[in-house]
């Protein structure tokens, strides 16, 4: 069923990226005067075909959707099709009789439309409101940029700035905060941070070398992105083995087996530690309930989250731990289309800047994703709901976009 889940997510973004970019070539083809003949989602035999009675004077397109729905296209008169008879009075509505920016701007066409469709679906997301991560930072890594500079997690971002720009910005969600900081980083440049306690810290992030891939380890470098996650328990299962040893909602854990506990990630990690096939060792934590520090002796229970073949052992407590905090961002009509605007401009700037970097070997090939990938990040965000399939697909949609406008 996921995979059905998953290739239905797919082909479902697909179709709806296919259809805008031959949208565009269409409407353009249209608007230039060159006749289309054929405009069809997917190749290969046809399963539905119709000619709409009314059309633009001198257009007498068929629509049709095809068997293979991996891409599509706009077959338009064209004289350099042998299989095509063109009659000399036709000649005007041929696509090579056309003048060259006309041309460029039928061709053109196409990836602009997925880059607008990017846009609109942003803005749309901007106007609908999310939750977002609040501008709150989790605690770095040890030896990366923000750890070095300082930070320790918990710190609140009120403004930030990168090397050479004029004026603060005031971030709206983690994710702001962790955009400017991998802009800042490939682009050699330090990030200023405005924090809520007075401090203002910059981040060396200017030394960090960018070859490689975008991937988890290249952030750990930076050491922004995490979320704040505090080490207090939100719920504790009844005759759970929490339960068992005393602990209660509103605990926050100080250390685990007299390791210091920094915040959320390191208080799973604490408790996931120590398992194995023979069962979990026990823990000792020290909690802090109301002023008041206490000593708890646990005894987790073993759970093996892989396969026989390849055992992945944790510990469990039966403990929900609390959730970072969030907050919605709804933005205004043209504040949403300007946050559209912004948000798939840095999208594609980036992505061009990623595709030199790979062409001129600073980056790593494998920063492109294949069709598997996109599949399963398609099923992902459907999973997740709506509003991440939308994001999703604007994400893909200007992909596609840059793509198709380069001269590749």
């Amino acid at each position: 069923m996921h995979l059905l889940f998953t290739l239905a997510a797919f082909f479902l973004a697909l179709g709806i990226l296919v259809a805008v970019h031959e949208w565009g070539h269409y409407r353009m083809a249209l608007a230039c005067g060159v006749r289309v003949l054929r405009f069809s989602i997917g190749f290969g035999p046809t399963l539905l075909a119709w000619r709409p009675k009314k059309q633009k004077r001198g257009q007498s397109t068929e629509f049709a959707l095809s068997l293979i729905p991996l891409g599509g296209y706009v077959r338009m008169l064209d004289k350099r099709d042998t299989s095509q008879s063109i009659a000399p009075e036709d000649m005007a509505y041929e696509f090579t009789s056309q003048a060259a920016w006309r041309r460029f701007l039928i061709v053109a066409a196409g990836p602009c439309a997925n880059l607008l469709l990017a846009v609109l679906l942003y803005a749309g997301l901007a106007w609908w409101g999310l939750p977002h991560l609040a501008p709150v930072l989790g605690t770095p890594p040890a030896q990366s940029a923000a750890a070095l500079a300082g930070l320790r997690g918990g710190e609140r971002v009120l403004h930030m700035r990168r090397t050479g720009q004029a004026s603060n910005q005031t971030p709206q969600s983690l994710e702001d905060v962790r955009w400017q900081a991998l802009q800042a980083t490939l682009d050699h440049q330090n990030l200023q941070l405005q924090l809520a306690d007075g401090r203002q810290v910059v981040l060396p992030l200017s030394t960090i070398p960018t070859t490689g891939e975008l991937n988890t380890q290249f952030m750990d470098r930076i050491g922004i992105g995490r979320p704040w996650l505090t080490p207090s328990i939100a719920h504790v299962l009844p005759q759970g083995r929490a339960a068992q040893a005393g602990v209660q909602a509103g605990d926050r854990v100080l250390r685990i087996n007299d390791q210091p506990i920094a915040d959320g990630i390191a208080l799973m990690d604490a408790i996931d530690a120590g398992a194995s096939a023979q069962g979990s060792a026990p823990q000792v934590w020290q909690i802090e309930r109301h002023g008041s520090t206490l000593s708890l002796t646990l005894h987790p229970h073993a759970v093996n989250l892989g396969s026989v073949e390849t055992p992945a052992w944790v510990s469990r407590v039966d403990v929900f731990l609390a959730s970072p905090e969030f907050a919605t961002v709804r933005l205004g009509p043209w504040a949403g289309l300007r946050a559209g605007f912004t948000h798939a401009w840095d999208y594609a700037a980036l992505s061009v800047q990623m595709l030199w970097r790979m062409a001129t070997g600073q980056s790593s090939p494998k920063n492109l994703s294949g069709s598997f990938t996109i599949a399963d990040l398609a099923g992902r965000s459907a999973s997740l709901g709506l509003l991440p399939f939308i994001g999703f697909l604007a994400a893909i949609s200007i992909s596609l976009g840059v793509v198709n406008l380069l001269p590749v």
